[in-house]
């Protein structure tokens, strides 16, 4: 039992870490990208199983709005996950 325990633990660190090194793709890119005016950005994480990430901001009237749209379930689950790292940044 203890080592079931230490197996799922280590799968969380470890899907945990995966989920941040996806964010952190993800705010480095939108740095680089963002403008004042309406941007739309498409980019592919690496490793390249993670498939793209579709990103479209729009600022209007003082409110800032963003559209992720992701081709893979673990990518959505890092960006679900790590909303807050990415509100941040923006």
């Amino acid at each position: 039992m203890n080592g079931e325990v230490a197996m799922n633990q280590a799968q969380l660190t470890a899907r945990v870490e995966q989920f941040r090194e996806i964010m952190d793709q993800i705010v480095n890119q939108i740095k680089v990208t963002i403008k004042p005016e309406e941007t739309s950005m498409e980019l592919t994480l690496s490793p390249e199983h993670l498939g793209k990430v579709n990103l479209s901001i729009t600022s209007k009237d003082g409110v800032m709005t963003a559209q992720l749209l992701t081709e893979t379930q673990l990518a959505k689950e890092a960006i679900e996950s790590q909303i807050h790292v990415l509100k941040d940044t923006l």
